[in-house]
Formats: C-alpha cells, structure tokens, sequence
C-alpha cells in the first residue's frame, strides 16, 4: 500500500498555535490541535510547545501509515521566510534572530529544504484559493482581521507581491490612511479605542462583538468599523481589479455585525466581498499548498541540473 505524503503545518498566532497533518494532494487536515503560547517566554519553552504540538500529531498520523514529507509554518510578519529567521520584537521577542529551521529540521528528521516558511496572511488566502471560498477566482484578495491587519493578493492560486494594484509586499496595514495608517484604523485596537471613547469603557474585541445585540455602543462601533473597512477596501483593493475579496481573521467571525456596512461603503463593488469558508482550516491548508508548490520547485530544479550535467558529460 503506497504511503501518504503529508505535510505538518503550523499556523502561529499571537497566544495560541495551531498544528494539522494535511494530506498534500487532497488538501484534507487530521490530526488537529491547538494550544495557548505564551508570546513573551523565553526561546526554550516557546519552542517545547511548538514541537510537543508536532510531535503528537506526527505520530498520531504515523498510526495510520502516513509518512511525514515536509513542515510548513504560518507565521506573522516581520519575518525572513526565505532564511527560516524570526524578526518579530513586539511578540515573541526571545525568538528574535533565530534560524528556526534548523530546530524544525533536527527534531522531525527532515531536510531543511522540507522545512518552509510563510506569512500567516498569504496561507490564509492560499487555503481559501485552493479549497475554500476563492476556489473559483482567478484574482482574489485575502484580508485577515485580528490584532491588526493582514493582506496577501494572488492570481491564479499564487500569491504575487508586485504588479498592477499590488502595493509593496502585497502589505497594506502600513498604508497611510486619514492621518493614520490603516491599521491603526482597522485593527483590534481600534475598535477597542472607539467604543471606549463612545461608552467610558474598556472592553476586549470579542465582548464588544458579544455584546452588540443588547449594547447601542457596541453596535454602533462594529457598524463604524465595517464602514472604515469597505472604504479602505474600496481605495486600495480595487486597482488590483479582484474577482473576489476574502475576510477572514478572528473578527470576521462576527461579520454579521460589520459586512452590510461594509459592502455599503464599497458601493457597486459590494458583491466582491465574501467571508472565508475555512477561517482556521485555511491557513494549515494553505500552508500546505506553499510547501507543495516549494517542493515542486525544488524537484524542477534538481531535474534541471542532473539534465545539465548529464549533458555536459
């Protein structure tokens, strides 16, 4: 019986990490778990907990004769996802500086090459491209909303970083916007700073949501914040020309509070807006699919290089 080819992805936040086995060619997740990080400890107990995650969902995949053929890793920015090296000082700051691929690659007994890196934003829209809600669009647009505010853009399933539309990086949160930029517009802090300055008090993201069918503040502030969010969407999206723009993140779980308000606010371009359809699934997912493609990459390579020397002998 041939042996499945299967990818463990992580997908790191702020305070938790999630890990799946994938299926590289089905794009199917077994094995799932999550555990909480804690963002400021030191590099030693960061680390135990990511590869703990690891360690278990391998072997519980080895049970059913899956064979582990590469790691992919969602990670915020800034990050050298080339070199495997955390930048990241606001979160994780004993990271800082460190080639983690080494690590990856010594405990799961795997080549460092099968050890691959990727923004967190860009294995979002990859999963919703490859096996979620922009399975059918050519060009499309993945916005994460959470603590701040993640973009990543592609066209045909591959995230692109430069060309018509695309601003540096395919990052929009460093954008200015009204004085600001648009993070500090369209971030978590930003509706925690609104509904303090409307109400006096001081309530997390996720109670402000909770509280908006009972609470005239909390409403209000979800509806402003869907109208902020169309209106930035509406300026620095639609140069790109998407067949779709996909929200997803820990606070498009409450779109129902600020989507009407933001499609108002993108006018005719209203129906490109669409919610996730794996939301925590489509950053393992997609991460999958970068280490699919790296590995593809790197196999057209070798074929390439064996053909030249075959010919030059």
């Amino acid at each position: 019986m041939k042996e499945k080819l299967n990818v463990l992805a992580y997908d790191i936040g702020g305070s938790h990490a999630r890990v799946g086995i994938i299926d590289r060619e089905q794009l199917s997740i077994s094995s799932q778990q999550s555990r909480a990080l804690d963002s400021s400890g030191t590099c030693e107990s960061i680390l135990d907990v990511l590869f703990s995650l690891g360690t278990n969902a391998v072997a519980h995949a080895k049970r059913s004769g899956s064979m582990l053929d590469a790691i992919a890793i969602a990670v915020p920015g800034p990050f050298d996802y080339a070199a495997g090296v955390s930048l990241l000082q606001h979160k994780y700051p004993s990271l800082y500086g460190r080639n983690l691929r080494p690590d990856f690659a010594r405990l799961f007994d795997l080549p460092e090459e099968r050890i691959i890196f990727l923004n967190d934003a860009e294995a979002f829209l990859l999963g919703e491209c490859h096996a979620g809600a922009a399975k059918l669009l050519n060009r499309c647009i993945g916005i994460t909303l959470g603590t701040g505010i993640g973009s990543a853009f592609s066209i045909a399933g591959t995230i692109v970083k430069a060309g018509n539309g695309v601003p540096l990086d395919g990052e929009i949160y460093c954008l200015p916007w009204k004085g600001q930029t648009i993070e500090d517009s369209v971030s978590s802090r930003a509706i925690q700073g609104r509904y303090e300055q409307i109400s006096g008090r001081t309530f997390s993201v996720r109670s402000i949501c909770s509280a908006a069918a009972n609470d005239p503040s909390a409403a209000q502030v979800m509806h402003d914040f869907g109208t902020v969010l169309g209106e930035v969407l509406r300026e620095i999206c639609l140069p790109f020309q998407p067949e779709g723009i996909i929200l997803g993140g820990s606070i498009s779980k409450s779109g129902h509070l600020f989507l009407p308000s933001a499609k108002r606010a993108m006018g005719d371009s209203q129906d490109l807006l669409r919610l996730a359809r794996l939301f925590d699934d489509a950053p393992l997912i997609g991460a999958a699919v970068r280490s699919r493609q790296c590995l593809s990459q790197i196999a057209v390579e070798a074929n390439a290089s064996d053909y030249t020397e075959g010919g030059s002998a």
